[in-house]
């Protein structure tokens, strides 16, 4: 079986009841998918096996919870689709939320935290900064909602 990726920034999903299997945007082509194994441009066989994997909707996930102090979440492209999934939860519990944002899903996630009044911090020489926009060092983002932030920087 082969599978090509495109220059579209459309991701693919399949819904079942409970459970969606989400593919990652779709973006220039990098490799070839030919019987379960990664090919790289020239050709060559990738060192890194890939695989299907069944994700969870994350409300299925969040739904029975009575709390939510913190998540943390990499989801390699998808953390658009996913935060507007779970705006509500982040609405009724409004936990710290440390995640890395593609670039691509930048502008889009820094917008939806400000909307749900959360302040973006970062890490810079070992201390947490307040931050807006492009972080002054790389790595993952921290987002605190506005009503903990003086108990968060307390501690």
């Amino acid at each position: 079986r082969e599978k090509n990726s495109t220059d579209s920034d459309q991701t693919e999903s399949e819904s079942s009841e409970n459970q969606q299997v989400l593919r990652r945007p779709k973006r220039k082509k990098v490799c070839v998918m030919i019987d379960g194994n990664k090919l790289t441009k020239r050709g060559e066989k990738s060192e890194h096996p890939t695989q299907q994997v069944k994700i969870i909707n994350p409300n299925s996930l969040l739904q029975n919870l009575n709390k939510i102090d913190y998540i943390k979440c990499d989801v390699e492209g998808y953390e658009w689709v996913i935060f507007q999934e779970i705006e509500e939860p982040l609405k009724k519990y409004a936990p710290i939320v440390q995640i890395e944002i593609s670039e691509e899903n930048r502008l889009n996630m820094l917008e939806f935290f400000s909307k749900l009044d959360y302040v973006q911090y970062g890490i810079k020489d070992f201390k947490f900064v307040k931050e807006s926009g492009k972080q002054q060092e790389p790595g993952d983002y921290l987002f605190i909602p506005e009503s903990k932030q003086d108990s968060f920087l307390k501690n």
